[in-house]
């Protein structure tokens, strides 16, 4: 250790490995998804900054490999969205690249003192320093990752934890730390894992091999949540066969699903749902009769399945309906004339949609918009009447797609906005106030949900205020158009089934384009009637399922205490980084 290999040193190597591990940790994500990836290259780009830090401007140095890293990662990983800017997708990527780069500050001006104090200790001690090292790493990577999910700005998409969406025997855990905080483990076991294979090296050179106490404790960290999570999936398991019954229609339009790209009206769009819809209500007692197996003589044998709720994805319908400044809401007249005579004849059940939500003025019998008005992204409940119901708007926005900030205060932001997008900044949309869940009666009872519309399914702590000790239902929907053929539909949903999993209710999802689905407590895909997946992936249909909400009413610890975790990671961050300080004034006073 103490003689590095010429390469290792080399001024090529420091600058091109950190791209090559940032481009390589993209690939633990969809559409590779090759999560193993995660327990290895955070080890090493951690042992880069470690062995190739030179002795003055550290700082420097590892901020450069941090964000090198960084920016790297998320031009791969958030390539998707080049589909609609490719300016915007490098804007993003050297933003969130930032963040890597103050780890990398963090790392080599604080931890890696550590590290050099360790390595020529005995066993034990060494061991322990292994130990700090590793988990004080795992914290600045933690902060790092829960920080860049906050502010104006905020994107929490596709942090390390998220990468186990399909391993969901380790997903469990985030019912304790949530998915940020999962963020934690495999930085600190590929860290440990890193240090463990250096000192055996120097060991086997000295020709004598010692325990590592260190490697002990990582593999035992892993084996708890590995057993953590075994216990969760036995507690929860939903066979999609008794519950509420729930058809989700996507129609797979590219970009909003006003666009006409694919050459249809919004008549034609209209007739969809309609078809679709009703295609879905006649075929499910055909599917539940296939499924049992019996044939003409499944009649009576079994309880015929029912269509609860029927849903349709974010800004369903082209014509927004209007709000008034008393609270009055009403239809605008073709929504009202589609849904109360092509959509409330087809049966007893309630639809849930996706609309923009206008404030308007009453003149005698007419509605007239209203200049300055609100404009709001709206989730709306509509009874067996076709009568609104209840409505939830659109609380956490996206920046920069459906607000700009400051851009009342920086004008030219809209000259930006028009030569990125080609059309005219069309003014912000207003935020919802209200954190209450929506209420919808069903027969002598109702059901509770957890309302998110579009990106809010990938934001941990904005479900979470909504959780209530009831029975819910996580219900999202979105329009992943904008994404095209791309992976960023499956990296949407990657992100939303931690949702379910940190609050431990089920979760109903229905996008425009992109994956529908219905969602366990474990994050797994709820089957249908006939056993397969209760899902649909960039395809025009419809899917039926039944979900249960027997187990929805408790609280983890996650909807309990939220970040705590998070909070602990940063404190512990902050109080390294304060006594190193320290420690650096008292060196350069003696």
């Amino acid at each position: 250790m103490e003689h590095m290999p010429t390469f290792v040193t080399s001024r090529t190597f420091t600058w091109l490995s950190p791209i090559v591990l940032g481009l390589l940790l993209s690939l633990a994500y969809p559409p590779v998804s090759a999560a193993w990836l995660v327990w290895i290259i955070p080890g090493l780009l951690t042992l880069l900054l470690f062995l190739c830090a030179p002795e003055k401007r550290r700082g420097r140095f590892g901020f450069r490999v941090g964000a090198f890293a960084g920016i790297a990662f998320f031009l791969i990983n958030l390539k998707w969205l080049w589909q609609q800017t490719g300016v915007g997708a490098v804007v993003l990527a050297i933003f969130l690249g930032l963040g890597w780069g103050v780890w990398g500050t963090f790392v080599t001006k604080v931890v890696r003192p550590l590290w050099l104090r360790g390595r020529h200790q005995q066993a034990f001690p060494r061991a322990c320093y292994s130990l700090l090292v590793a988990a004080l790493t795992a914290s600045g990577w933690t902060t790092m990752e829960w920080l860049r999910g906050k502010g104006v700005l905020a994107f929490s998409w596709n942090g390390l934890g998220t990468a186990f969406a399909e391993t969901p025997v380790i997903a469990q855990a985030a019912d304790l730390v949530g998915v940020v905080g999962l963020s934690f483990l495999p930085v600190f076991v590929s860290v440990v894992l890193c240090q463990t294979v250096l000192h055996m090296r120097a060991e086997m050179q000295e020709g004598k091999l010692k325990p590592h106490l260190d490697f002990g404790v990582a593999i035992l960290t892993i084996v708890i949540v590995f057993l953590y999570g075994v216990f969760r999936i036995s507690q929860y398991s939903q066979d999609g066969k008794t519950g509420i019954g729930v058809v989700l229609v996507q129609q797979n339009l590219p970009q909003t699903i006003y666009a006409d790209e694919n050459g249809k009206s919004h008549d034609e769009i209209e007739a969809d749902f309609a078809r679709l819809t009703e295609e879905a209500l006649s075929s499910i007692m055909d599917l539940a009769v296939e499924a049992s197996g019996l044939g003409e003589a499944a009649e009576g044998h079994f309880e015929i399945p029912q269509a609860d709720f029927v849903i349709w994805p974010e800004v369903a319908l082209g014509e927004p309906f209007f709000f008034v400044s008393g609270g009055a809401r009403a239809l605008g007249l073709r929504n009202e004339s589609f849904l109360t005579q092509q959509i409330a004849p087809l049966g007893e059940f309630t639809l849930i949609t996706g609309l923009m939500e206008n404030e308007m003025e009453l003149k005698g019998d007419r509605y007239y918009g209203l200049p300055g008005g609100q404009v709001f992204n709206s989730m709306v409940a509509f009874d067996t009447n076709a009568q609104i119901e209840t409505v939830y708007r659109k609380s956490h926005l996206v920046a920069f797609g459906e607000y700009i900030p400051f851009v009342e205060e920086i004008p030219l932001l809209k000259g930006i906005y028009k030569s990125v997008s080609g059309q005219e900044f069309p003014g912000n949309m207003d935020a919802g106030k209200s954190f209450e869940p929506i209420t919808v009666q069903r027969g002598d009872g109702s059901v509770q949900f957890i309302p998110s519309i579009c990106f809010e399914d990938t934001v941990p702590n904005h479900p979470r205020q909504f959780v209530r000790s009831e029975k819910q239902i996580i219900l999202n929907i979105t329009n992943d158009g904008w994404f095209h053929a791309s992976e960023g539909g499956a990296q949407h949903m990657a992100n939303a089934r931690f949702r379910a999993i940190e609050l431990r209710r089920p979760m109903i999802r229905c996008a425009n384009a992109g994956v529908t689905s219905l969602i366990s407590e474990t994050g797994s895909i709820i089957p249908s009637l006939d056993g397969s997946p209760a899902a649909i992936e960039s395809a025009l249909g419809w899917t039926y399922g039944r979900i249960s909400t027997e187990k929805a009413n408790s609280l983890t610890l996650y909807a309990l205490a939220g970040d705590w975790f998070c909070y602990l990671a940063s404190f512990c961050m902050l109080l390294a980084a304060v006594l190193r300080w320290r420690s650096s004034r008292r060196e350069k006073v003696n």
